[in-house]
C-alpha cells in the first residue's frame, strides 16, 4: 500500500453521529427508531429524509427526532453528504451510516463504536457473511465484482463493497471528495479512501433481507461501476 498522507493523531476523539438516509420509509421507520434507541443515544441520530412522498415526514415530526428534509428526492449519495456536513458542523468526529429499511440491524451499532475505539483512524466497513445463501444471487455477483475491482485499485482487501453500513471518520472525507450523487457515491468514496492510503477495516454485521423494495438494479450497478472504475484509471 502507498504511504498514507493522513495525519496520525494519537488521541483522536470518537464522537459519532448515526446518519440514516430515508426514502419512503414509513413501514420501517418507527421500529427502526425504537431499536436504535435500545442500543444508542437517540440524540446522536440524524435522519435525512430524501424527498419522501409517504408519511415519513409526519413520523419524523411525531417522534421528535433530528432530521433534514431534501426535496425533491436526490439520491442516497446526496443524502449521505448532507448528513456528513451536518455532523461536521455540529462537532462530530465520525459518521456511522445505516439504512432505513431494517436490512442493517441496529443491534450491530455497538460493534462499530467499540471497534472505532480500538481503531479510531480507520474507516470501518460492514461485512456480511454470504455463506448462508440469504443474499440474492444477482446481488452476490455484483457485490463480488465491485469488491474485487475496488480491492485491485486501492490495494486494500475489500470483501463487501456494497454494504452501506459503515463508519467513516469525518477527517478522512477531505481525501475522498466523491462526485457521484446516488448509489455510486459509496463505491467512489471507497476508491478514493483506498487510493490515498487510508486505513480500512471490516466489522462483521448480520445478513438481513426482508420484503423491503430495493431501488437498485444489480446489473445497472455493474455497468455504472465499470464506467466509474474506467474513469478512475485515467485521473
Amino acid at each position: 500500500m502507498a504511504n498514507s498522507p493522513l495525519p496520525n493523531d494519537s488521541h483522536p476523539p470518537t464522537k459519532t453521529l448515526l446518519v440514516c438516509p430515508a426514502y419512503n420509509a414509513e413501514k420501517s421507520l418507527t421500529q427502526l427508531i425504537e431499536r436504535i434507541s435500545d442500543c444508542y443515544n437517540i440524540d446522536d441520530v440524524l435522519i435525512v429524509d430524501d424527498g419522501s412522498t409517504d408519511s415519513t415526514p409526519e413520523l419524523l415530526n411525531r417522534n421528535q427526532i433530528k432530521h433534514l428534509r431534501l426535496n425533491p428526492n436526490q439520491g442516497k449519495g446526496v443524502a449521505l453528504k448532507a448528513g456528513y456536513l451536518w455532523g461536521k458542523e455540529h462537532g462530530y468526529h465520525n459518521v456511522l451510516a445505516i439504512d432505513s429499511d431494517l436490512q442493517h440491524a441496529p443491534e450491530d451499532i455497538p460493534k462499530f463504536i467499540n471497534q472505532n475505539r480500538r481503531e479510531p483512524q480507520a474507516a470501518l466497513l460492514g461485512c456480511r457473511s454470504f455463506r448462508t445463501g440469504s443474499m440474492p444471487l444477482a446481488r452476490q455477483l455484483s457485490n463480488n465484482l465491485t469488491s474485487i475491482l475496488i480491492s485491485i485499485f486501492s490495494d486494500v482487501r475489500i470483501r463487501d463493497s456494497q454494504c452501506g453500513y459503515r463508519l467513516i471518520p469525518l477527517s478522512l472525507l477531505k481525501y475522498a471528495p466523491a462526485k457521484s450523487g446516488r448509489f455510486m457515491y459509496e463505491s467512489e468514496t471507497l476508491f478514493m479512501l483506498g487510493a490515498c492510503g487510508a486505513q480500512i477495516s471490516e466489522t462483521s454485521v448480520r445478513v438481513i433481507y426482508n420484503d423491503s423494495h430495493s431501488y437498485i438494479n444489480p446489473f445497472k450497478v455493474i455497468i455504472k461501476f465499470i464506467g466509474l472504475f474506467w474513469r478512475r484509471l485515467w485521473y
